[in-house]
C-alpha cells in the first residue's frame, strides 16, 4: 500500500517510537510550545537528502534530531550529567527502528551528544520511494514501448 511520505510523517513515527520506549515523558514537535511539561523530548528534523537510484526510485535520507530537557534549569540539578547519560544510553538501546506505514525501518548512526544540559541525539532515517507518475507518462511509456517492439 502505498503512503505519503513527509517530515511530519518521520517526525510522528520517531515520537510514537519515543512512546513506547519512555512511557510517560512528553514529546513535542513543534519549536513554540510555550509552557512545556519536563522532561520531555523535542523531535526535528534537520536535513533530507534524495538520491535516484533507478528509473522512478529513489533513496530519501532525513537527518533527525531529538532532544532531552529533564528540568528548565540544568544548573539546578547537581546530578543532571549522570540523568542525561542514563537516557541518552537507553535511546541508544531503544530507538533501533521507526514504524512508517506498514514498514519497519531502522534509525542509522544514532548518536548523542550532551551540551549545556541539554542531551542532543541525532539519527538517519533511509527510506526507498517512488514518485507517482501521471497516468498520461505510463500510456506514453506503453506506446513507445508497442512501437520499438514492431
Amino acid at each position: 500500500m502505498a503512503a505519503i511520505i513527509t517530515g511530519e510523517t518521520i517526525k510522528s513515527a520517531v515520537g510514537m517510537e519515543i512512546m513506547r520506549a519512555f512511557p510517560g515523558i512528553t514529546w513535542y514537535k513543534e519549536a513554540n510550545i510555550i509552557n512545556p511539561r519536563f522532561p520531555h523530548f523535542f523531535v526535528q528534523q534537520l536535513t533530507l537528502s534524495k538520491v535516484q537510484e533507478r528509473h522512478n526510485r529513489w533513496w530519501l535520507e532525513y537527518l533527525m534530531t531529538i532532544r532531552y530537557r529533564q528540568v528548565s534549569d540544568p544548573t539546578t540539578s547537581s546530578t543532571i550529567q549522570e540523568l542525561l547519560d542514563g537516557v541518552g544510553l537507553d535511546l541508544l538501546d531503544e530507538l533501533q527502528r521507526i514504524t512508517v506505514g506498514n514498514l519497519r525501518v531502522p534509525i542509522r548512526e544514532l548518536r548523542y551528544e550532551k551540551v549545556d544540559g541539554v542531551l542532543h541525539a541525532f539519527g538517519n532515517i533511509r527510506l526507498q520511494v517512488t514518485k507517482p507518475q501521471a497516468e498520461y507518462a505510463k500510456m506514453n511509456e506503453l506506446e513507445l514501448t508497442k512501437t520499438l517492439h514492431n
